[in-house]
């Protein structure tokens, strides 16, 4: 009879449920009876852990929290200054050995001028569109893959939307239309053009390593006007926008691919832009060629909508480069932030959101001053 009577009362048990009180984020079973009624004296007959003998509790499924803490001020700030030591540290060795410097770049270019591929007329574009595969599959690697660092996603609401990366959707067209769009117009002018010897011909001595350093830079502040007199008349006048830039801007959320989802007009504009600035400066081969690579790179980060202390514009001191904070900015407002990388124009223009508070307050001032002589 006991027996029977013990199995119907754990038939009648009753099932875990939520804690009718709302407190806390953890699931409460029923509860052992003995264990309750002899639950006089000191904790009330309760475990050390502060719930009673026999609770059932698992594991908190509340998937709203976050799995990994973002990090502290004290940490973000300690993390990007340590990266900015070790740079910094790297351009005084590379200074201090200068000569040293100087002869392994020369080694590299005497190796890789004797190359077929480096003396090829379409290496440069091959070189750039094959870079941004490595730089796109990382940053895809992290969205879809490494959650411990969606913390640093700068829209943290929306690290989980992935909608980019569908493969038969987006990914794969705009890695066609990069192949085809791209690559495919500059090997067919190559090829009726050829003119690369000339150019090895005419730089035959290796450039130093500071040359090789400061071209580069300069290669990319030159860009960088070149693309924000195009990217300000592209948003400056709708219809243009609407039939040029509009699909770049589809997404407020950026991810990595959309360094590449561009209109065959605008990738255009992009590459003529780049072309521009080496012709302009004259750059050193060797100088291009790791231009190339570098400049692919910042335009992957740029649009992959993470602010990591180790990037680009948080090793710039002074806020000189925006990164992937201003150009998100940009995607989702439209008005601010028109430079690819630097900062500096935006500032000087007042395309920035101090400055269209600034001009929104003289504008209000001079509406009220106007009316105050109407009247």
């Amino acid at each position: 009879d006991k027996w029977k009577a013990g199995k119907k009362a754990r038939r009648t048990r009753p099932h875990p449920v939520a804690n009718p009180t709302g407190s806390g984020s953890t699931m409460t079973a029923g509860i052992d009876m003995g264990a309750a009624a002899a639950g006089g004296g000191e904790g009330g007959g309760r475990t050390d852990t502060g719930r009673a003998p026999g609770t059932f509790q698992p594991p908190d499924l509340d998937r709203s929290k976050p799995r990994f803490a973002p990090p502290t001020r004290k940490t973000w700030s300690g993390t990007v200054m340590a990266c900015r030591v070790a740079v910094m540290s790297a351009l005084v060795l590379l200074y201090l050995n200068r000569q040293a410097a100087d002869a392994i770049v020369a080694d590299v270019y005497a190796h890789v001028l004797q190359a077929w591929w480096f003396r090829h007329d379409s290496f440069e574009p091959v070189l750039s569109t094959l870079s941004f595969f490595p730089f796109l599959v990382g940053f895809m690697v992290i969205d879809c893959r490494v959650p411990a660092l969606h913390h640093f996603h700068v829209q943290p609401r929306m690290s989980g939307d992935m909608h980019h990366w569908a493969v038969g959707k987006n990914l794969a067209f705009n890695l066609y239309f990069i192949a085809i769009a791209y690559l495919v117009p500059l090997l067919v002018f190559d090829y009726f053009y050829p003119r690369r010897h000339l150019k090895l011909a005419e730089f035959s001595e290796p450039p130093s390593a500071l040359r090789l350093v400061g071209e580069i830079f300069a290669l990319l502040a030159v860009y960088d006007v070149l693309f924000f007199i195009g990217h300000k008349t592209m948003h400056a006048f709708p219809k243009l926008y609407k039939s040029v830039h509009a699909r770049h801007h589809v997404s407020k959320v950026t991810r990595a691919n959309d360094a590449i989802r561009l209109t065959f007009a605008e990738e255009f504009v992009d590459v003529m832009c780049s072309i521009a600035a080496v012709n302009i400066l004259q750059a050193h081969p060797l100088s291009r060629a790791v231009y190339d690579v570098i400049i692919v790179y910042l335009l992957v980060e740029l649009h992959c909508g993470y602010d990591f202390p180790w990037m680009f514009h948080n090793i710039m001191p002074l806020g000189l480069v925006g990164g992937p904070p201003y150009h998100d900015r940009h995607h989702v407002c439209g008005s601010i932030h028109y430079q690819k990388f630097f900062t500096y124009l935006d500032t000087f223009f007042g395309y920035t959101s101090a400055g269209r508070k600034r001009h929104a307050e003289q504008r209000q001032v001079v509406e009220v001053t106007l009316q105050e002589r109407l009247r």
